[in-house]
């Protein structure tokens, strides 16, 4: 290069830039294509397992090029301190900074619930079924987090759950009818964070019934979801595979500024006391394979769950008052059956156990 070119290239390189305004769509369209043909090949294989894998590795290799090389792609289950797991997980984004298996074998392992950050659920089809299944498959793996049976929002314990799904047989106002059923009963803290279809678009949770990019209302998921068409603009198909992407990773790298990394003593320690515990008041011939909300019962008859309500005589005025504990719910639910059971005279049941009667008698409620 002689002087007066570099005067010229200087020139050019202070007073302009070389832009590409198509490049990162075009380069995730062709992402988009290439599952779209996957999902095509998939047809040819017949047993549901292999085809499940097959649906699952072109997501893996995409996600395995964009997140930093600290974070794994696993498939497993999700542990806490106390034993408790969530369902099988397609697809889990370890922190190896955070911790590592619990316990593993070559296909399968056992993640501490303080090392996963995201989640992903593949679904070649995601009709309404399936829909409910993933509901309940998100709220296994998130109340991990939790104090049991206290589900509420805080910051260093979101897990990111995503589904993605090749494609849906669902029609968009019976699928969307059938997800606002499923979020009135699931909690906050519980929920799906982004739900995509390939061939449809990208269901964003709302604000004031309009979607936000903002990743703390994303990860909330305070209201409902609306979704952005992926024949919106001729871009959109591969933006909204792009958003989907950029928000996991937005979401991983965010919440390994703020967790803690595992306590592995733990995950021992604390089921043998529980145990130690237990065989005190129980026959431990019995195995133990549910840790159960004892201010909840399931109602057979009426398919629901109903609350537990505790009855406690004052043993200076002989008044007997009902007690009570909400269960989880979401706050609208829990805000509306508070205020049912004020009305009825009520009181929630104090966490100390110590209550003070109207007659100004303290007595301590036994939860009988």
């Amino acid at each position: 290069m002689n002087k007066n070119d570099f005067k010229k290239k200087m020139f050019e390189a202070l007073n302009s830039y070389s832009v590409d305004l198509k490049f990162v769509n075009s380069w995730y369209q062709e992402i988009v294509n290439s599952l779209k043909l996957i999902k095509s090949k998939s047809s040819e294989i017949k047993h549901p397992r292999h085809m499940g894998d097959f649906l699952e590795n072109e997501l893996i290799n995409v996600l395995r090029k964009l997140l930093p090389q600290k974070y794994l792609i696993e498939k497993g289950f999700l542990i806490n301190n106390f034993s408790a797991f969530s369902q099988e997980q397609d697809l889990l984004i370890v922190d190896t900074s955070l911790g590592s298996a619990i316990c593993k074998t070559d296909t399968v392992g056992y993640y501490p619930i303080e090392s996963v950050l995201s989640t992903i659920e593949v679904k070649s089809n995601l009709d309404l079924s399936e829909l409910r299944k993933c509901f309940v498959s998100c709220a296994s793996a998130k109340k991990l987090l939790f104090p049991p049976f206290n589900f509420d929002d805080v910051p260093d314990k979101r897990l990111f759950y995503s589904i993605f799904a090749y494609t849906s047989s669902c029609k968009q106002k019976s699928f969307q009818a059938e997800l606002n059923s499923c979020l009135e009963l699931t909690p906050e803290a519980l929920r799906p964070n982004l739900i995509y279809i390939l061939d449809q678009g990208l269901y964003f949770p709302t604000k004031s019934d309009t979607i936000s990019l903002d990743l703390e209302i994303i990860q909330k998921v305070q209201e409902g979801f609306n979704i952005i068409h992926n024949n919106a603009n001729p871009d959109t198909e591969s933006q909204n595979f792009y958003l989907l992407l950029s928000m996991i990773i937005e979401h991983t790298l965010n919440q390994s500024g703020q967790r803690k990394s595992v306590k592995y003593s733990n995950y021992s320690l604390t089921p043998t006391m529980w145990r130690a515990s237990i065989e005190k008041s129980r026959d431990m011939s019995i195995p133990i394979n549910k840790f159960i909300n004892k201010h909840t019962r399931w109602s057979s008859e009426h398919r629901e769950g109903v609350l537990v309500i505790y009855e406690e005589d004052c043993p200076e005025c002989k008044l007997t008052q009902g007690f009570y504990v909400l269960p989880p719910g979401t706050k609208k639910l829990r805000t509306k059956l508070e205020e049912n059971l004020k009305g009825q005279g009520y009181a929630p049941l104090p966490k100390s156990k110590d209550f003070t009667c109207r007659c100004g008698k303290s007595y301590e409620v036994k939860e009988k």
